[in-house]
Formats: structure tokens, C-alpha cells, sequence
């Protein structure tokens, strides 16, 4: 079941869905997770999320079908990357292979 989206996430889906680049800078508890899913669902390609390694983890479970209530009715291919694993050979390689989609 897709979540109702808020007037601003609305705006936000139709401004940014046809740009190549674009930032969320919502305040916290605006929606800006469900905002980017639903702009990378209309995209249609693969997207580069940055953020915290505290919020990497629930990333990953919104939209890797991990929790009930997920933000997202798509399953995606997600690549976390932390300070730990960022230098290493397999997520080099997983990294090469994204860029390349």
C-alpha cells in the first residue's frame, strides 16, 4: 500500500522527477525518504542516496521490503556504503557496476 503523500512532496515529485540532479532539504519528519523513492520510481534509474551511517540501515530496510510499513511498493538493489566498507574491493567493484547502469 503506497502512502498519501503531503502537498510539498507532491510539488517536490513534479519539480524534480525530469532533473538530473536534485536535493531534499526538508525538515526532519517532512517525508524526504518517501519523497526521493517516489521521484526514483518515476525515474526509473539507479539512485545515489548520501546520508548518515545511523540512517544507512533504514534506508536499506524501507526499500529492501524489510519492514511492513515501507515507504515503497518496489523492491530496489540497494549498495550501502559506511566509512568501514568504502575502501574495500567488493564495494569497489558493486560501486563500478552501479555507475555503469
Amino acid at each position: 500500500m503506497k502512502k498519501e503523500l503531503w502537498a510539498h512532496q507532491k510539488y517536490a515529485i513534479d519539480k524534480y522527477k525530469d532533473r538530473p540532479y536534485f536535493g531534499l532539504l526538508f525538515n526532519m519528519g517532512l517525508g524526504k525518504s518517501l519523497t526521493a523513492t517516489r521521484i526514483a520510481e518515476e525515474k526509473q534509474r539507479p539512485v545515489l542516496i548520501i546520508a548518515p551511517n545511523a540512517l544507512c540501515s533504514q534506508w536499506e530496510e524501507e526499500l529492501t521490503n524489510k519492514k511492513e510499513d515501507r515507504i515503497t511498493t518496489q523492491d530496489w538493489e540497494v549498495m550501502v556504503c559506511t566509512s568501514k566498507t568504502k575502501h574495500t574491493k567488493k564495494f569497489r567493484e558493486n560501486f563500478d557496476e552501479f555507475c555503469r547502469k
